[in-house]
């Protein structure tokens, strides 16, 4: 008998979002309007990762050890997030990710390290560019895929069509430049501006 995992959504938590003082209210308020159902957030790397790529483009640094270190950075703003939204179940390892995600009875929402899953050492069938071609946007569809995730929704700070061509989104930048090619077989992959989110506005509950 297979041990199949429960209904999932996996979620991408757009760094540039990161340093809005009402961060968690938002991201609490969006959940709250969700169908319930098993969730695995990971978090950008928002201005850390700009740093980096500022030094990338002054000093033209290896690009893999560049991926690789941006990596590592956001071990910190999944620690950040972790202490700002403490409900949130931490899964800092690939064993603890294991557990949660076979776990059906359990459908919390829980924050996942991206080095819980995806390292210099990982290897597997999907192989990301390890260059600026690859941000948390791809990562987060690689963590749908391995998760085997019926939804992919990318929390970001501004609005799409709700009919939006993927590959013109990472034309436009909105996406990165990988993405388009990781998010087949994911049944249902949207964008959401998670302003439309913060205190003040109306929210619309989810059928």
């Amino acid at each position: 008998m297979t041990d199949k995992r429960p209904a999932m959504r996996v979620v991408k938590l757009g760094g540039s979002l990161l340093i809005n003082p009402d961060l968690a209210v938002a991201v609490r308020r969006w959940l709250t309007a969700q169908t319930q159902r098993k969730t695995a957030i990971i978090v950008g790397g928002g201005e850390l990762v700009d740093v980096m790529r500022a030094m990338d483009r002054r000093f033209e640094l290896d690009l893999v050890a560049m991926h690789w270190r941006c990596i590592r950075l956001l071990r910190h703003t999944f620690e950040i997030v972790s202490e700002l939204m403490p409900e949130l179940v931490p899964i800092g390892d690939a064993k603890a990710l294991e557990r949660w995600s076979h776990d059906r009875g359990d459908r919390s929402a829980a924050l996942v390290a991206v080095d819980a899953f995806y390292d210099s050492q990982a290897r597997g069938p999907i192989s990301l560019p390890t260059n600026w071609a690859t941000t948390t946007d791809s990562i987060a569809a690689l963590l749908a895929r391995q998760l085997e995730a019926t939804e992919l929704v990318l929390l970001k700070s501004c609005s799409v069509a709700e009919t939006i061509d993927w590959q013109e989104a990472a034309r436009r930048e909105i996406v990165d430049a990988a993405f388009p090619q990781f998010i087949e077989g994911i049944p249902d992959v949207r964008l959401v501006n998670l302003k439309d989110h913060l205190p003040g506005t109306t929210l619309q509950q989810e059928d």
